[in-house]
């Protein structure tokens, strides 16, 4: 920290030079009450006695803010309406709790007691219900198709977007637009794979077409 204050051997307090506005050309400019005032700031400053708060951060939602956190346990779903009741900077985040209540105390550690941070607004908890209903809808359809991939034995599925020259000149042969092109494989637990349809995308990223996998060479064993 650079002070504009600096102490004699005796202890008194003077402002810097360098640091003054002074019409005056000289090494010291003796102070008095104002200057000591300073010089003892500068020294709390630099033993840190004194710190400076940050500066307040927009809250996502106030005290007394409804908001909406889908849920699922045991096989069942909802939406809660929940109640901000509090909101604690604790020097890591900002923890919004809520009124969250349920004699169940899984369901309780589920959801961290109805606490949520920053960054679970948008993906576990959310401001109006039509965005908590489109999430809890997303929750539904991926535990069906975890349900789906258990019975067919299905151990994972990834997406494909890494192909070879010639993949690619034989896409954009028959999409010259196409710039980017993905599919999905599916592996079975028993070694077994499967590929999609290969997905043509324009600069923009929409969706122009599709190609067989096996027109690329992607040869499934099923």
């Amino acid at each position: 920290m650079k002070r504009f204050t600096q102490r004699t051997e005796k202890g008194k307090a003077v402002c810097r030079c360098e640091a003054a506005y002074s019409l005056v050309h000289c090494t010291e400019v003796v102070g008095g009450e104002a200057i000591e005032r300073f010089a003892e700031l500068e020294d709390m400053i630099e033993s840190g006695k004194l710190i400076f708060a940050p500066e307040a951060t927009k809250k996502v939602c106030n005290v007394g803010d409804k908001v909406f956190m889908p849920w699922e346990y045991d096989g069942i779903y909802g939406v809660a309406t929940l109640e901000i009741t509090q909101i604690v900077e604790n020097g890591t985040g900002t923890i919004y709790a809520s009124n969250i209540e349920s004699d169940d105390y899984d369901y309780l550690m589920k959801y961290n007691f109805g606490n949520f941070l920053e960054k679970d607004f948008g993906e576990k908890v959310f401001l109006n219900p039509e965005q908590a209903a489109m999430k809890l809808k997303e929750m539904k359809e991926h535990k069906r198709t975890l349900e789906i991939f258990e019975r067919e034995g299905v151990e994972k599925q990834e997406s494909i977007t890494v192909f070879t020259k010639e993949q690619v000149a034989l896409a954009r042969k028959k999409y010259p637009d196409g710039v980017y092109i993905s599919c999905v494989k599916t592996t079975y637990k028993d070694s077994r794979y499967h590929y999609t349809d290969v997905l043509i995308f324009d600069k923009d990223k929409n969706h122009i077409g599709n190609i067989s996998a096996e027109e690329l060479g992607l040869k499934s064993t099923i």
